[in-house]
């Protein structure tokens, strides 16, 4: 998209090379953590099989070390996530990092056919795309190889509270796309738009 036709970026040019780096070390060190809880609970599970064939009590705790590794693992196992937002007169650009990732996703606003933000977190967005409107989106995999597939009818974005990504939502997208939200509750927990922004 054309700089000069910008209504809304995040993050400023200047800036978005530091943070993909920082959401890729985010994304690195999650999974080295996996790793190392997934090796403790292998061994630790191999240790109590392997004593458990001297009673039957060792037995049922190899059991629950088994349930308990599988809860720890689904618990640790952390949704990193980094928006970037293009957003001019007639259609934004969204590209979505989760979990090392990325899509891109080319909307104009007139495909758009309802948006919402969900309001008791303000943390969870949703857009209802026109499917006649056969829009493509890229997917970039971890090793930056690319393909390009037809764009979901529902894209659904997380987004950091009290950030840029957040108030994308909360203040341009309700006037760029009619995101469907509370003006007045917006206004009572975020402030003024200005406010928004200043405040971080």
């Amino acid at each position: 998209m054309d700089e000069n036709e910008l209504i809304f970026q995040y993050p400023r040019s200047d800036q978005r090379s530091l943070l993909i780096e920082n959401y890729k070390n985010r994304v690195t060190a999650a999974h080295i953590k996996q790793k190392k809880l997934l090796i403790f609970c292998v061994l630790f599970i191999v240790l109590t099989i392997a004593a458990s064939s001297f009673s039957n009590i060792l037995s049922v705790i190899s059991a629950f070390a088994l349930l308990a590794g599988i809860f720890v693992l689904k618990r640790n196992s952390e949704q990193h996530h980094f928006l970037e937002i293009s957003a001019g007169e007639s259609k934004a650009e969204f590209c979505y990092y989760q979990n090392g990732k990325a899509t891109l996703y080319t909307i104009p606003y007139d495909s758009i056919l309802a948006s919402a933000i969900d309001e008791e977190k303000y943390d969870n967005v949703i857009i209802v795309i026109d499917k006649s409107k056969k829009l493509i989106c890229t997917v970039i995999g971890k090793n930056g190889e690319t393909y390009e597939k037809p764009c979901p009818e529902y894209i659904s974005f997380r987004v950091k509270p009290f950030s840029s990504e957040q108030g994308f939502f909360l203040y341009y997208a309700p006037k760029l796309f009619g995101l469907s939200t509370d003006r007045l509750k917006i206004l009572n927990t975020f402030g003024k738009e200005s406010e928004y922004f200043n405040s971080f």
